[in-house]
């Protein structure tokens, strides 16, 4: 079974299984997989979305598909490393701009979100069960689970934290 084949079926069963990434390839399987299986919200703290992880056609459809099936949904995304410019002309900040209502970004006003080792870490969680922690993040090194709401819950509180915190700004797409 291909890597790719392994994530899909681990998504698609919500199965309580630890995965691993290491690259930018298994990272776009990875993010593609947890948004297609999210039913209520996707949080994401990242640098700046400006790479073809999240630019690429697979992914952008089904952000789409995820947005557009229920107005309930949200997406909330803290950026670490926010450029306007460069995102704003990004095919994913285009897609965020049709549904104003169910997506909202924040930047951190200075510094990044710090892991256990003292490094910069992203992470993505949706609906209090699934999540990918990326641990190394220029080189796209990840573990995650779709199916374990103790470790998404404290993923999404401290998402709520770190977003809420006043050391963070609203960024408008309009």
């Amino acid at each position: 079974m291909s890597y790719e084949e392994d994530i899909i079926q681990l998504a698609e069963n919500k199965k309580d299984e630890m995965f691993y990434n290491t690259d930018a390839g298994h990272a776009k399987i990875v993010l593609r997989e947890l948004m297609k299986n999210a039913a209520q919200y996707v949080y994401i703290i990242c640098c700046n979305m400006g790479s073809d992880v999240s630019n690429n056609a697979p992914y952008i459809e089904v952000v789409e598909k995820f947005l557009s099936a229920d107005p309930k949904r949200e997406i909330k995304i803290l950026f670490t490393n926010y450029d306007d410019d460069s995102f704003k002309q990004t095919q994913i900040a285009k897609s965020f701009q049709k549904y104003p209502e169910q997506v909202s970004i924040k930047a951190l006003t200075h510094g990044e979100v710090i892991g256990n080792k003292g490094k910069p870490i992203n992470f993505t969680v949706s609906d209090d069960r699934a999540f990918r922690m990326e641990i190394d993040v220029s080189e796209k090194i990840a573990f995650g689970n779709f199916n374990k709401p103790s470790d998404a819950i404290i993923l999404k509180n401290h998402f709520e934290r770190f977003f809420n915190n006043p050391q963070t700004r609203a960024i408008s797409l309009s």
